[in-house]
């Protein structure tokens, strides 16, 4: 199989590359996308969580705020859609509620979604390496072609990107690309995590407990959904994607804009209809060989 060459880089399939030693066999196994955790309860909001800071900021999508949670909403900030405020949830600021484009519903349980931000991030770190890495300092670029839309999980212990430098990710249509970082995250300059165009089946899954600090500044952008079950604080400039937070606080600075795009993985056939199609197949392979028979 010749190797097919895009934009500077060679993919191989992952069948070529663990022949040639490129990757170990571990590597070359496919995640299949029925292993991706339920995030139903969460796609419809752009920003999710219990303390959410937006400073001048613009979110265009909904807004919840989980139980007893607090919303800090302060002028110029708008919200262009919906504001869920869960059992006991406050919100506040200048920009509150006049800058709020859309309905604001207040009381809403959400102890079913703040469940499935942790139970999500557990399952994502859970998943098996493509690759696994310590703390990464410059762009790098993950994927393999395999003929399947499955899952390219990467872990790494750190990341701190300087301007110019990104993380990109190729491989089939269809695929989903989870980056799993366990401790901190810097971004700087212009650096920027995928594109817009994979926003939707990108996962950023931050699982430190502690304080993350500036994640990314002006000039900065994540492409995909960001997962942040635990930190008790991080800040964010611009995100084309979603943000799903704990009970630590998450803060926007002055400037940003959070475009929602929901994760949407590709649809996964369920047993009866991957039997129905199958006797369908048998079938007409029946019908075939009596005819030929004949």
């Amino acid at each position: 199989m010749k190797p097919r060459k895009t934009a500077g880089k060679i993919l191989l399939s992952a069948a070529t590359a663990a022949t040639l030693g490129l990757l170990p066999a571990q590597q070359a196994r496919a995640v299949p996308v029925s292993d991706l955790p339920d995030l139903s309860l969460l796609t419809q909001y752009a920003t999710f969580g219990n303390f959410l800071n937006d400073q001048n900021v613009t979110i265009n999508g909904n807004v919840g705020i989980g139980n007893n949670g607090v919303l800090k909403l302060e002028a110029p900030s708008t919200i262009n859609g919906n504001l869920d405020l869960g059992i006991g949830a406050t919100a506040g600021g200048g920009g509150y509620p006049d800058n709020i484009t859309g309905t604001v519903t207040t009381g809403v349980d959400f102890t079913a979604a703040e469940n499935q931000v942790q139970s999500a991030s557990t399952s994502l770190a859970g998943l098996t390496p493509n690759v696994s890495l310590g703390s990464v300092t410059s762009g790098q670029s993950f994927g393999v072609v395999n003929g399947i839309a499955d899952v390219f999980v990467v872990n790494m212990s750190g990341l701190a990107l300087g301007s110019g430098e990104n993380i990109t990710f190729s491989g089939d249509a269809g695929d989903i690309f989870v980056l799993n970082v366990s401790g901190d995250v810097d971004m700087n300059g212009d650096a920027a995590i995928s594109a817009l165009s994979q926003a939707s089946h990108v996962l950023l899954n931050l699982t430190t407990s502690s304080s993350l600090g500036n994640v990314a500044h002006i000039g900065n952008i994540i492409n995909g959904t960001t997962l942040i079950p635990d930190a008790t604080y991080a800040e964010f400039h611009s995100v084309n994607g979603a943000i799903f937070g704990g009970l630590g606080e998450i803060k926007l600075m002055s400037g940003a804009k959070v475009e929602s795009v929901p994760f949407n993985p590709p649809s996964v056939p369920d047993a009866s209809s991957t039997l129905m199609l199958l006797g369908m197949g048998l079938t007409a392979l029946g019908v075939a060989r009596k005819k030929l028979a004949a």
